[in-house]
């Protein structure tokens, strides 16, 4: 039983819904995404949304906003299907039937899982933040798609260029997880059980989920920034160590040096924008998904009981 649901699932069943909730999420708010992905990668002074979003119209209209898409797909299929499904079985075996689970197992569930869907789903990432920083005017990655991304970093740069960029991204994945999914389910747990506020319903789901997207993006937003740096970094064509970071903590400290603290976050506000609907969506959906997945599992085990 995943976020204190009435609607029993299968552990591979975990897997399905969250992984389908997200893309489902994942192709309405990628447009903010990409948004935010322009902001966190410009150099130099804090660029306005505005100037942003009428650079991104010049370069080839509303289908712009679209740039990257495949790969924001395959990502979520990679990384939050693992997270979600492992959140799932981290939390049963922790939990060995007890009713009350604390907010701290909750948030360790989720780092876990975090960390699980990061390495599972960098390789998708690179491409991603790539893809969605690249100027159709001046383009620095000449990638088809998602697929043709892969195969030319991996001919250019290495297999291990797919997981650039994998330890601030786990650090990112680690405290989005525990902030998404571990607040989301301790709200519900407090409105519904605890507190008994409220019905199992789309109201509470809508509070919870909410909450769930504040925390994520207050807390995330630094990490997202070295994290978006380093997979927009390629090693291909330079030998100055000055256009390269040599990791996180050296990328982390020349935005501080060069750009001031400010700029870790830069972004906010497409972040906010964008993580918000996100997870309001993700698990207003992953409600619905999982009661019909419960209910073709119901219908698909009398059928087999009757024959």
């Amino acid at each position: 039983m995943s976020f204190g649901s009435k609607y029993e699932v299968s552990k591979w069943g975990q897997f399905a819904v969250g992984g389908t909730a997200s893309v489902s999420a994942a192709i309405i708010t990628h447009p903010i995404d990409l948004l935010k992905v322009r902001q966190m990668v410009h150099k130099g002074k804090n660029v306005r949304l505005t100037s942003t979003i009428s650079g991104l119209m010049a370069e080839n209209g509303l289908q712009a906003f679209y740039s990257g898409l495949s790969a924001s797909i395959l990502r979520q299929v990679t990384y939050s299907t693992t997270r979600f499904g492992t959140y799932g079985i981290i939390k049963n075996s922790m939990a060995k039937g007890d009713n009350y689970f604390p907010l701290w197992k909750k948030f360790l569930s989720g780092m876990l899982a975090g960390a699980a869907g990061a390495v599972v789903g960098n390789p998708a990432e690179v491409v991603m933040v790539r893809m969605q920083a690249n100027k159709k005017t001046t383009p620095t990655y000449k990638y088809k798609n998602v697929f043709h991304g892969v195969a030319c970093i991996v001919r250019q740069e290495g297999v291990t260029s797919l997981w650039k960029g994998v330890g601030p991204s786990a650090a990112r994945a680690i405290i989005v997880t525990a902030s998404q999914l571990g607040v989301y389910d301790h709200m519900k747990f407090v409105l519904v059980q605890q507190l008994k506020l409220l019905q199992d319903n789309f109201f509470a789901h809508f509070l919870a989920s909410m909450s769930a997207g504040l925390f994520a993006a207050i807390t995330t937003n630094p990490v997202d920034v070295v994290k978006t740096r380093l997979m927009n970094e390629s090693t291909l064509g330079s030998n100055d160590p000055k256009h390269l970071y040599r990791g996180m903590l050296d990328c982390a400290y020349k935005i501080a040096k060069t750009e001031g603290l400010g700029a870790f976050y830069k972004g906010f506000i497409p972040n906010l924008t964008r993580i918000g609907p996100h997870t309001i969506i993700t698990f207003l959906l992953y409600e619905q998904y999982l009661k019909a997945y419960h209910y073709m599992s119901t219908i698909r085990r009398r059928r087999i009981s009757v024959a």
